[in-house]
């Protein structure tokens, strides 16, 4: 999977995320990698973000410590939305990039001579290919 430039100057500008899920619980959580690694990326950058969670599991994706208060402030900057094929879907218009958090869809990417086979990491890793940026996470990719 090659880098995308255009993804990464769209989410240079970003001043939210949105955690969109609307499916199944498990899925939910394997994909938090995805919101990690995308924090990282932003952290890496000195760019500061408010991050949302939005469907059924708000308040349980708001204990996994990814999430931010809501700011008295509007944010700065555009939105991205990170979810399920539904979460993204139906905030896609409001959003200048949207990464679809797919279980199926990751292959088993390798670091360091390591293959990561389990959801999280392959997550955490498909989106630090598309950034083009080795990422500074350490496995394991989704918090206990």
């Amino acid at each position: 999977m090659p880098a995308s430039a255009a993804l990464v100057d769209r989410l240079s500008g970003c001043g939210e995320i949105e955690a969109a899920f609307e499916g199944k619980l498990g899925d939910t959580l394997l994909a938090l990698s995805t919101v990690r690694a995308l924090l990282d990326w932003l952290r890496l950058r000195s760019i500061t973000v408010t991050v949302r969670a939005i469907g059924p599991y708000a308040a349980l994706m708001a204990r996994s410590g990814l999430v931010t208060r809501p700011s008295t402030t509007a944010p700065r900057g555009w939105r991205a939305v990170v979810g399920d094929r539904a979460g993204v879907e139906a905030r896609a218009s409001e959003s200048v990039a949207g990464l679809l958090c797919d279980p199926a869809a990751p292959p088993c990417w390798s670091s360091e001579g390591l293959a990561h086979p389990d959801l999280p990491s392959r997550n955490y890793l498909a989106l630090e290919r598309r950034l083009g940026i080795r990422l500074p996470g350490t496995a394991p990719f989704a918090r206990g």
